[in-house]
């Protein structure tokens, strides 16, 4: 099972494997961003909470301030915010090597009402088995 998202960037979740015993999804993520003549590819492994899930997409459905998702090790999230103003979606990973080497990367945009329902659509109709 797996989600795609294009818009405003390309992200995907893979689901890998689950726990039963600490309900938690393991999935292989990857982000692609294009920016100008820029872009940044970049995957990887996350454990996330299913409380963390159905936290998130509860939040998301209602968003009256913040909906974030975030890994078990809060190395990786995705954030959306809704003020008066805007929707700002957000994006951030971090991950430290054996030897304390760190790689970051983060995204942010202003969405619209249309990319924030998409969003929403993606994460709303993941199939649960908890």
């Amino acid at each position: 099972m797996s989600i795609n998202i294009e818009k405003p960037m390309r992200i995907s979740f893979e689901e890998v494997e689950f726990d039963e015993h600490v309900p938690s999804i393991k999935f292989i993520f990857m982000v692609n961003i294009e920016q100008f003549s820029n872009s940044l590819n970049y995957s990887g492994e996350i454990w996330i909470s299913c409380l963390i899930w159905d936290n998130f997409v509860n939040d998301l459905v209602t968003l009256k301030n913040t909906a974030t998702l975030y890994d078990i090790n809060e190395m990786f999230s995705i954030k959306i915010e809704k003020d008066e103003k805007n929707i700002k979606y957000s994006w951030s990973v971090t991950r430290q090597g054996i030897f304390k080497d760190i790689v970051q990367s983060s995204y942010q945009a202003i969405i619209s009402e249309d990319t924030l329902n998409y969003v929403k659509s993606q994460f709303t109709n993941y199939p649960k088995w908890w």
